[in-house]
């Protein structure tokens, strides 16, 4: 390859990168986590207690139980429309 057209491949490939930058950070999913509490009316800790977190507009389902003191984390939530449900 001739001297000029390395450097202007050079000069090129920076831009093709930036350019492509946009792009890939539009196309990342973004979780989160939902942590919470179960407690009967008297606020006692329920363990055990059954958490199911499901998308409203697809078959998405994430489900846990809550440790002796009651406290539960549902991790790895994709961003979306959810409602959730606890027995």
């Amino acid at each position: 390859m001739r001297p000029l057209a390395m450097l202007r491949l050079k000069a090129f490939l920076p831009l093709l990168l930036l350019c492509l930058l946009p792009a890939s950070i539009a196309s990342a999913t973004i979780f989160s986590q939902l942590p919470g509490h179960r407690h009967d009316p008297q606020h006692r800790p329920l363990p055990a207690a059954h958490i199911t977190l499901a998308a409203a507009h697809s078959a998405f389902i994430l489900s846990t139980v809550s440790n002796p003191d009651g406290a539960f984390t549902l991790p790895n939530i994709p961003s979306a429309t959810t409602r959730h449900h606890h027995t």
